[in-house]
């Protein structure tokens, strides 16, 4: 289960990376006021927080 786990953390995070990008060049088209910032750096620190533990899953499901 943990490989499926972590390939899924993984992907998720990939995609609110993807998410966090369309957020930032929406955030500088509008002139980047702190609250678009804000909520930028919110989704960016949860994509990271996400991708870490789904790299922690993938690397404890191979050390078997």
């Amino acid at each position: 289960m943990a490989p499926r786990l972590g390939e899924f953390l993984y992907w998720m995070a990939t995609w609110i990376a993807v998410m966090v990008a369309i957020l930032g060049v929406a955030a500088l088209a509008q002139g980047g006021d702190r609250q678009s910032w804000i909520s930028v750096a919110s989704f960016l620190v949860t994509a990271g927080t996400i991708w870490l533990i789904g790299r922690a899953a993938l690397f404890m499901s191979r050390k078997k």
